[in-house]
């Protein structure tokens, strides 16, 4: 009796009522709207997020990456940029990698896709697709786009032979897009992602 009297009486003061009409009801948001950890997949793409940026490049306004390595030299793939490609003479451009810059040459240059292949003459560190092995997409595939800037995570609305949605502009062009299990499947290119198949015959037989 002495716990329900103090109950009722500090109920008494707070309300100026004699006496309660209806026990009071507490509004929150339920936990599950807002996660109280990262899931294993975000954990999953952030690791391999963590791997594939030592393989990218700036190549002036857009991003790329280590893509094959051969003969001496390597091959970086990147996309044009929103004001178009930018190359000094003979196509030469810079490209800043792990702190360096390095000279390269924009051998090819795919119109309807925008990919570019830019050709460095040195052997560059963990080339990301070295054997051609192009994963698929389906709607909803979580997958994770890496610039030297940053990461960005989204799930895929739709996916085809030529374009993968649901990124976004935000993006810079170029970036590679990984699944979560590590393998690459696209390029960002004009606000969308090219898979990574079109990369052959458009810019380099494989």
């Amino acid at each position: 009796m002495l716990y329900g009297g103090a109950a009722l009486f500090a109920w008494t003061l707070v309300s100026g009522q004699d006496s309660p009409s209806a026990p009071a009801v507490a509004q929150a948001t339920p936990a599950a709207s807002e996660p109280l950890a990262p899931t294993s997949t975000d954990l999953a793409l952030g690791t391999i997020a963590q791997r594939a940026v030592r393989s990218v490049v700036t190549v002036g306004a857009s991003s790329g990456f280590v893509a094959w390595t051969a003969k001496g030299m390597s091959l970086v793939v990147t996309a044009r940029p929103a004001g178009g490609w930018k190359t000094g003479a003979g196509r030469a451009v810079t490209l800043t990698f792990g702190g360096r810059e390095l000279d390269g040459t924009l051998v090819r240059t795919n119109a309807r896709t925008g990919l570019g292949l830019v050709r460095v003459p040195e052997v560059l560190p963990r080339p990301l697709w070295q054997q051609r092995r192009a994963a698929g997409v389906t709607r909803g595939d979580r997958l994770v786009a890496v610039t030297a800037d940053g990461v960005t995570t989204f799930a895929a609305k739709s996916a085809g032979r030529n374009a993968i949605w649901g990124l976004g502009a935000a993006t810079a062009p170029g970036a590679p897009v990984l699944n979560e299990s590590g393998r690459l499947v696209g390029v960002t290119s004009a606000g969308r992602v090219v898979p990574i198949g079109r990369a052959c015959g458009s810019i380099r037989r494989c």
